[in-house]
């Protein structure tokens, strides 16, 4: 058999297995790789040689490893964590990317520290510490963890980076057997924090690795309780604790640290937005200022670090049409460096003096914002877009002239009088030309751009209600204009118009085909979220419109989905395991449900339901989506499947939504 004919087969078999196409034929290769031990061009070059017999069968058993659930790096035996490999074996938790914001924070305060001692507390692979000693060569460390093959797993780890001298790896629980009296500069851990309740909702290639490593209690806060009053105690003056912790953990762990005696408790988010690593510092008897920070990377200037909202008291006030004698009043808000909250077609947004960098760092502050994400203006003309950019090219008339005003917004070179921190430092900015009636007059009111991401805090679904503003604004803006419910439901098309050929940022109701139709070819391909690259546009960079519980998305036909949904039923009164169940479900699917008497009884509290609409009409799942993820954070649910529409250009932007929401928990069937 031939190497090729072997990867076409382990493709089949992964895609059989419920692995999409891509991911597939990107795992076929990879093991292929590493089972034949040919890279890049050579790998490309000899698949018409054949394998040995052991080469084949080395390589039918690594894929079948895989199609049953079991971690490629458990199979490879090795994890990419930054710039280093670790050596990996089933049994041991694998190291994940995130944990590298551990690392450079650990890292940026043993800054300028000669010799300085660390203790890591449960160091599973070794990974966290190998990473800080490549980097500081003056440490010295003691590397703890409680099972016996992760110490061995670690030693080995050690070795392989020469670093064996300077860390000495010791079998114990937490502290039980680090030396009485001894004293570090930094004590970091990444412990198991993962609640009872999310353990049941785990993706199941996570339940292959460890439960000891992962389980932290019934609220995944048992090792924070143990670990931290011995840390504050183990540490010198001046020296630093530094945990991993779970996205929704930051307010309860930061408790913890405050209450065994820590000061400056800061919380460092992730790639994703997510609250990742808490620190705090044990400070000098007689200087202690308590100070909580949470601190987004990449601030820009006219934020403050650290900065929190200011207490207002938000005037709540319902206009009807564009002629109400108040929306003068609100205009003169924003002009002054007010914030004010408006409807739009789109979403609500909330709005500042886009030309004003304090009032714009208002609008960071609110939304507690990561502020490399940059902002949109919005312009009641065209003559006042034009005055915003460098340069206007025939594409934008030609553009705007068909679309504008609705749902599009551009981007373009940036006008020198811009203020840096609506571009986020860039040299484009977004625009957009709304066609809501309050929105056009209250930026004619205003009398300047308005620049106005969604009015909700970062990350949260994007609010379509006045309530939905008032739930995560109330007492941090002036004013909120109740204007009704949004027409369109989801954020604006974005197209960036500084590039050839232009491309899609973000796709809304505005195709990318009746994009082409004006101005020919528009490259359709999504930036990455972990490509590196500065967003030139919101929505890109950071997970967004997610609710509290974790969102799993169903892609396929209504009675595929339907099948799907029926396999979760529970005998009636029977609470699921995760939990109260969320179903955001096409009409399509529920009908399929009603007719086969599958249908989740909600009087039994298992599950709340919310009819999205047609799966093959877009237009409604957008006017209903946000409203339904914010209703499941009311019900409390703990996990939500949501059924996404027709996999076609119109329903793109409804799973580019669910997408980003669900963190890509995609389940395709």
């Amino acid at each position: 058999m031939t190497a090729r004919e072997a990867y076409a087969r382990a493709c089949k078999r992964l895609i059989d297995a419920g692995f999409s196409g891509e991911a597939a034929c990107l795992d076929a290769r990879a093991l292929l790789s590493f089972c034949w031990a040919k890279e890049g061009l050579s790998l490309l070059l000899n698949l018409d040689c054949r394998l040995t017999p052991a080469e084949a069968a080395r390589y039918e058993l690594a894929v079948k490893r895989l199609a049953e659930g079991e971690p490629m790096a458990y199979i490879t035996g090795r994890q990419d964590f930054g710039a280093l490999t670790i050596r990996v074996v089933p049994g041991v938790l694998i190291p994940r990317h995130d944990s590298l914001i551990l690392v450079e924070q650990a890292l940026a305060r043993l800054q300028g520290k000669e010799s300085a001692r660390v203790l890591e507390l449960g160091c599973g692979s070794g990974a966290l510490i190998v990473a800080l000693a490549v980097a500081r060569p003056s440490m010295q460390a003691l590397a703890v963890d409680v099972d016996p093959l992760a110490i061995e797993l670690t030693r080995v780890n050690l070795a392989r980076h020469s670093l064996s001298q300077r860390v000495r790896p010791i079998l114990g629980s937490w502290f039980e057997n680090v030396g009485k009296g001894e004293t570090f500069d930094l004590i970091l851990s990444n412990p198991p924090y993962i609640s009872s309740e999310e353990m049941q909702a785990l993706e199941e290639t996570v339940k292959k690795e460890p439960v000891r490593a992962l389980w932290g209690g019934t609220d995944g806060l048992d090792a924070y309780r143990r670990i931290l009053p011995s840390a504050y105690a183990a540490l010198k003056d001046q020296g630093w604790c530094l945990v991993e912790i779970g996205w929704k953990q930051g307010p309860a762990v930061v408790a913890l640290f405050l209450e065994a005696g820590f000061d400056q408790v800061e919380i460092y988010r992730d790639e994703g937005d997510r609250d990742r690593v808490v620190a705090g510092q044990r400070v000098v008897a007689g200087q202690r200022v308590v100070a909580m920070r949470r601190i987004a990377d990449g601030i820009s200037e006219g934020v403050a670090e650290g900065a929190r909202p200011i207490r207002k008291k938000t005037k709540i006030w319902k206009i009807e049409h564009a002629k109400d004698p108040r929306i003068r009043e609100a205009g003169r808000v924003i002009r002054e460096g007010g914030l004010v909250a408006f409807p739009t077609e789109t979403v609500y947004g909330l709005g500042a003096n886009g030309l004003d960098e304090h009032a714009v760092a208002g609008i960071y502050q609110a939304k507690d914002r990561p502020a490399d994400n940059p902002l949109i203006l919005h312009v009641a003309s065209m003559e006042a877009a034009k005055a915003l950019t460098a340069r206007w090219t025939e594409k934008a008339d030609r553009i705007t002239a068909a679309l504008w005003p609705g749902p599009l917004t551009i981007v373009a070179p940036a006008a020198g009088h811009i203020p840096r921190i609506v571009t986020a430092g860039l040299d484009t900015v977004a625009i957009r030309y709304p066609s809501d009636p309050i929105a056009l007059a209250l930026i004619e009111a205003a009398g300047v751009p308005i620049a106005a991401p969604s009015a909700n805090t970062s990350g949260r679904p994007s609010p379509t209600r006045a309530e939905h503003v008032l739930e995560d604004m109330d007492g941090r803006i002036d004013i909120l204009i109740d204007g009704g419910p949004c027409a369109v439901g989801i954020e604006s098309t974005i197209v960036d118009l500084s590039v050839e050929p232009p491309q899609i940022l973000r796709p809304g109701e505005v195709t990318r085909a009746a994009l082409s139709r004006i101005i020919g070819e528009v490259s359709g391909e999504e930036v990455r979220e972990d490509s590196g690259m500065q967003p030139k546009a919101p929505g890109m960079k950071y997970r967004h419109y997610a609710p509290e519980a974790p969102v799993v998305v169903l892609q396929g036909e209504p009675d595929a989905v339907a099948a799907f949904i029926a396999g979760l039923e529970r005998p009636a009164g029977q609470v699921p395991a995760t939990g109260r169940i969320g179903l955001l479900l096409s009409t399509e699917t529920w009908r399929i449900l009603s007719l086969e008497g599958n249908t989740p009884a909600q009087e039994e509290g298992a599950y709340f339901c919310r009819d999205m609409g047609g799966h093959s009409r877009p237009k409604e799942m957008g006017r209903t989506l946000y409203d339904a993820l914010r209703a499941c954070d009311r019900e409390r649910v703990s996990l939500i499947y949501a059924e996404a529409c027709a996999a076609d250009e119109q329903g793109a932007a409804i799973l580019n939504r669910l997408r980003k929401a669900s963190g890509n928990r995609v389940i395709e069937l």
